[in-house]
């Protein structure tokens, strides 16, 4: 009955902005949200939070390496 809805957005988020993780075990997932109440979530099944890690570090590794 209900499809997922996928959505293009951009963000930039700096080291300034706070960024909070909510788990939800019951569903294997987790929502890091960024900024204050108003700000932006971002849910992730836990298949997609390992990748995003995997990718993350890899990025943080080359980045570091070029200093």
């Amino acid at each position: 009955m209900f499809e997922t809805l996928k959505v293009g957005i951009w963000a930039c988020v700096d080291d300034e902005c706070p960024i909070r993780l909510l788990l939800h075990p019951e569903d294997d997932a987790a929502t890091l949200v960024f900024g204050g109440p108003d700000g932006f979530e971002l849910f992730l099944s836990e298949a997609a939070l390992r990748n995003l890690l995997q990718v993350g570090t890899d990025g943080l590794s080359r980045l570091t390496t070029r200093h």
